[in-house]
């Protein structure tokens, strides 16, 4: 009997504590009310003018606000402190369901196309002439070569010599002649450019090649210079140095200097050696890669002036690849992409649109974000690609965390649900089209855990199908892809401290990481010889200090933030040792928001600044918020003329955004935008939004 007795007790005390929590709860309930239906007011004195445009980051934006909207009630003194858990335990995260459509109209695509045909042309001719000066007989095919090799050995010097000085001293109509005789076409204009490449591969030293650039080379106009640079990317590929590509014998390990490259390129062209396999194959001295090639050409622009190139190192179908980007210095909203020996030319385009690389020479663009490098080798930049950005922002990621002044303006149909109370996880279909014109269909899902808390974090993944339109890519077929991306983040804050009455500040430290697979499955990417898998990893790793001002007895709150990004990678692109991993310092940026409530009216305004190896960029906004209805313009761009214009929001632009919230279930935003640089007709851009949310 006591035992029952026992039992009965427990059961009654159990049954007390669970009514006493039940009426703890019903006394909080009154506190309830402070928490806000949606308003775009209260959304944005909680998160920023960001959350009216849902650029980059749509998935999340519910997340953000509740984030702010839970901190602010655990400060909130008109709530008793046995409450503010239960309040804040009832602030939704995410929505239940939501039907959101995104898309713009306008502004200007990629559609990449590159070509190479005629420097091609202008290499053909030029071997063509130095073939007419070899001594010796190639011996038929099948046959032994030792004759040949031994012959070419002995004499090919001296008749590289009696070829140079002809090059160098004839006139062009004598050269014409001369080459017509050998069936090789030629004008008086393309003579100009075998003199000039002629004259740089016999430089001698990077000394003299960079001399030679920034003297006889300035006296070409861009485009021939730039066919000259094309050319020593023809020669640089024909004597590629396998052995460092397959990291065999510990090849890829250090640099290749330029003058290491230079010296490899006089010696095959000496020898008359057309690739490895050629005859005299032996005698050849191989010695440059991707990343040795895009590091001479980049140091041969420079020194002609354009001092805004840079090496850009991509993921291809299996592997990554390097090549160059630079901007005219006549015409800065023009830039050109260098790949080997071919060319393409971006007009009024910025950051991963300018540095997409569509089918890339047969090296086609399958990167998460391209790696930027200046003339030395060092590592300065990464840049998010147009379908890194929309992968992130698919599987619930925000663009900003990887760049403070991204722009994603995605095109996207999604239909998500949430299968907990309050929204922190979110399962979603979807179907788009990212910046580069690339179209997905999929899956992703999506979980936010320690919203307001000092650990915040999320992470998310995206699994379905990549469509790549020919026109988009520059390629001979469409191709499709499997694409799975994974991306986490992960926020570790100080506690607020209180630095003067009414402002507080606090330390955020955090990180970032995403993996992408992608697989090649059918078009003209794939290769029945090489990987059609690749994997590709990145990270940021940041700090960012805040100080948070409330004034006017709260109707006034401002916001300032400092903070900087770095990532962790290669000291040199072209050293892929392990001894040569060190932090690469991303860039800096400062910020400050301020919100004032004037009735029911809440005015808005602010400012971000940031600051790279690349150069400097800003976005300035201001405008009123109600309940249902913001407005605000904005400015946003490079802040200095010698800014390279391929980080993304460098080209100078001017918008005004316009969102309506009529009821809690429904969002709607539409924004319009225009260069203030270069073709504003072209440039001009409307990007809008809609969602149904419950």
């Amino acid at each position: 009997m006591t035992k029952k007795y026992l039992v009965l007790v427990f059961a009654l005390l159990q049954l007390i504590a669970i009514q006493a929590a039940k009426a703890e709860e019903c006394a909080c309930d009154r506190y309830l009310t402070f928490i806000p239906e949606y308003s775009l007011a209260d959304s944005v004195v909680a998160a920023g003018a960001a959350v009216l445009h849902l650029e980059g980051h749509q998935f999340n934006v519910d997340a953000e606000v509740a984030d702010a909207l839970i901190r602010r009630i655990h400060d909130d003194i008109r709530i008793p402190a046995e409450c503010r858990g239960y309040v804040k335990s009832r602030v939704h995260v995410g929505p239940k369901f939501s039907l959101s459509l995104t898309g713009g109209y306008g502004g200007r695509a990629p559609d990449f196309s590159m070509n190479g045909d005629y420097t091609n042309g202008l290499m053909g001719a030029f071997n063509g002439m130095l073939a007419n000066y070899n001594p010796c007989q190639r011996p038929p095919a099948g046959t032994p070569a030792d004759a040949y090799i031994a012959c070419i050995k002995a004499n090919s010097g001296a008749a590289y010599q009696k070829f140079t000085q002809r090059l160098a001293n004839a006139s062009s109509g004598d050269l014409v002649a001369q080459l017509n005789g050998y069936g090789i076409t030629v004008t008086p204009a393309d003579v100009v450019l075998l003199k000039a490449y002629n004259d740089a591969l016999n430089s001698g030293s990077a000394a003299n090649l960079i001399a030679w650039s920034g003297g006889a080379g300035k006296k070409l106009s861009v485009d021939q210079f730039l066919n000259v640079v094309q050319m020593m990317g023809w020669e640089m590929n024909n004597t590629y140095n396998f052995d460092r590509a397959d990291k065999k014998r510990g090849q890829n390990k250090g640099v290749k200097t330029v003058d290491q490259v230079l010296a490899s390129l006089k010696t095959d062209t000496i020898f008359m050696i057309n690739g490895r396999d050629d005859l005299a194959g032996s005698l050849g001295d191989f010695e440059p890669v991707c990343r040795d090639a895009a590091i001479m050409q980049v140091q041969m622009l420079r020194a002609r002036d354009m001092p805004n190139s840079f090496a850009v190192r991509y993921n291809s179908t299996g592997d990554g690849h390097v090549d160059v980007i630079t901007q005219d210095p006549k015409d800065p909203l023009k830039l050109y992409t260098l790949n080997w020996y071919g060319r393409a030319t971006h007009s009024g385009l910025d950051g991963s649109q300018a540095l997409f690389q569509g089918s890339g020479m047969g090296i086609p663009d399958y990167t998460a974000s391209y790696t930027i490098s200046d003339w030395t080798g060092k590592n300065v930049a990464d840049i998010p690609s147009g379908m890194g950005k929309f992968l992130i922002e698919a599987s619930g990621g925000n663009v900003n965390t990887w760049d403070p002044l991204a722009r994603s303006n995605n095109s996207i149909l999604a239909v998500s649900l949430s299968p907990d109370s309050r929204g922190a996880i979110q399962i979603r279909a979807l179907n788009g089209t990212d910046t580069n014109g690339a179209m997905y269909t999929g899956v992703a899902a999506d979980a936010h855990w320690g919203v307001g808390s000092n650990y915040p974090g999320q992470a998310g993944l995206f699994v379905g199908n990549q469509f790549r339109p020919m026109g988009a890519y520059g390629a001979s077929a469409n191709g499709t892809a499997f694409v799975g991306m994974v991306q986490a983040e992960q926020h570790i804050m100080t506690s607020k401290l209180t630095l003067l009455p009414g402002v507080t500040g606090l330390i955020d430290v955090h990180g970032a990481a995403s993996g992408l697979l992608t697989v090649a499955t059918s078009g003209p990417d794939v290769s029945n010889t090489e990987s059609n898998t690749n994997g590709q990893f990145n990270h940021r790793i940041g700090v960012e200090a805040r100080i948070d001002q409330v004034a006017l007895g709260g109707r006034l709150r401002l916001q300032y933030v400092g903070g900087g990004n770095i990532m962790i990678g290669q000291s040199d692109v072209r050293d892929e040792s392990a001894a040569s991993l060190t932090a690469i310092p991303l860039g800096l940026y400062v910020g400050a928001r301020a919100t004032l409530n004037v009735g029911d009216v809440i005015l808005f305004g602010q400012a971000k600044f940031a600051v790279d190896q690349l150069g400097s960029r800003d976005r300035v906004e201001a405008g009123f918020a109600t309940r249902a209805l913001a407005v605000s313009a904005y400015e946003s761009g490079r802040m200095a003329d010698g800014t390279a214009l391929i980080q993304d929001g460098t080209i100078r632009r001017m918008g005004v955004a316009v969102t309506a919230a009529p009821s809690k279930h429904l969002r709607f935003s539409l924004t319009g935008e225009v260069p203030i640089e270069g073709d504003w007709r072209a440039g001009t851009n409307i990007y809008a939004s809609g969602a149904v949310i419950y």
